[in-house]
């Protein structure tokens, strides 16, 4: 899956995509990334911002990986 977007919806799309595919509830994918369900419900209204290491970490959950690509600098 190819996303090009904020982190919220980055977020929103692998939840769903982890529910849909896999089965996986919120509160599994809590568990086995190792975030808080604070933490996820936090970004996902944009209260605060995920560092790329835990949003790395809940996408990888999710079963897909998070690629970052730069432009020119």
């Amino acid at each position: 899956m190819t996303i090009t977007a904020s982190y919220d919806v980055i977020l929103k799309q692998a939840l769903k995509s982890a529910k849909d595919n896999r089965g996986m509830s919120r509160k599994d994918v809590v568990e086995k990334s190792g975030v808080s369900m604070t933490a996820i419900e936090n970004w996902l209204v944009r209260k605060s911002e995920p560092s790329m290491h835990l949003l790395t970490a809940v996408v990888n959950t999710c079963g897909h990986q998070l690629v970052i690509k730069l432009g020119d600098l």
